[in-house]
């Protein structure tokens, strides 16, 4: 790196300083604008357990696989993206501009970038696309809609890995520790991300959960695109209409019985169990 390069780094390197209003913030842009930087130095100088957990995930997904290219949505400061260039040519993206510069000085590698996925060129399209920690911060109101911008970025035959915290811990963070709990912190159900997912051409072929401190705190999530245009996903229309009658409270037992039992039948025992839980 030049030395302008390096001086321009770290002229908008962040300082501790920066932080010390985060927790009076109430504006969610201006709020991540500075959280994704504050974990971003933190991480890099403290191991985080749930990113050793990922990277043993992120092994076994990519274990028989070869990506090209990666994306690496919400990046933050780039630990995980450090190490999915193990893997592939990463792409980086996070709105929070100090921390693709912390990413940018940590990861010469990679290609990190400020701005959100609708920001990226047209046709643009990635092998593996990785959302570690995101999908909680995005208001389920907007949620469906992010997701179908993010899977027409996916290749044919590519990938997707989500991780997000476990409904469950949330509401027991919302009841016992709300201070723990960031300015957008939603319950993510995998009802829902299979039926979008499904509406897309894309099935779920993984699911699992794990803990740090307490049970089922984090849950990981895999998905699949059709290998070609117009591949039939394994979610059929008439799951899909069973999954949406799991928001009527009426319906609502007799269809998750009917989607855990069908998990269950391929295999996916954890998922199956999750569905019955919710």
């Amino acid at each position: 790196m030049s030395r302008e390069a390096s001086s321009g780094s770290q002229a908008r390197f962040p300082s501790m300083n920066h932080f010390a209003a985060l927790s009076a913030e109430t504006d969610p842009a201006s709020y991540y604008q500075r959280f994704a930087a504050e974990v971003g130095l933190r991480d890099w100088a403290i191991a985080n357990g749930r990113h050793v957990q990922l990277k043993l995930l992120v092994a076994e997904v990519m274990r028989s696989r070869t990506a090209q290219r990666i994306l690496d949505i919400g990046c933050g400061s780039g630990v995980m993206s450090s190490y999915l260039t193990k893997f592939g040519h990463v792409t980086g993206i996070d709105f929070s501009a100090p921390a693709i510069d912390i990413a940018r000085l940590m990861v010469p590698a990679g290609d990190f970038r400020v701005g959100t996925v609708a920001d990226l060129e047209h046709g643009e399209t990635f092998d593996l696309i990785t959302l570690f920690d995101v999908l909680e911060h995005i208001p389920r109101t907007d949620r469906s809609d992010f997701l179908a911008t993010v899977f027409k970025l996916l290749s044919p035959g590519g990938m997707i890995v989500a991780s997000t915290p476990h409904p469950g811990h949330i509401r027991w963070l919302r009841e016992f520790h709300p201070e723990l709990l960031q300015i957008v912190d939603e319950e993510v159900e995998p009802a829902h991300l299979i039926e979008v997912a499904g509406r897309h051409q894309l099935e779920m072929v993984g699911y699992t959960t794990y803990a740090l401190t307490q049970p089922r705190q984090y849950q990981v999530f895999t998905f699949a695109a059709a290998a070609r245009q117009g591949d039939p996903a394994h979610l059929t229309p008439a799951l899909h209409r069973r999954l949406r009658m799991i928001a009527n409270p009426i319906t609502r037992p007799l269809h998750r019985e009917v989607i855990a039992l069908i998990a269950r039948l391929r295999g996916n025992r954890q998922l199956a169990r999750e569905l019955r839980r919710q």
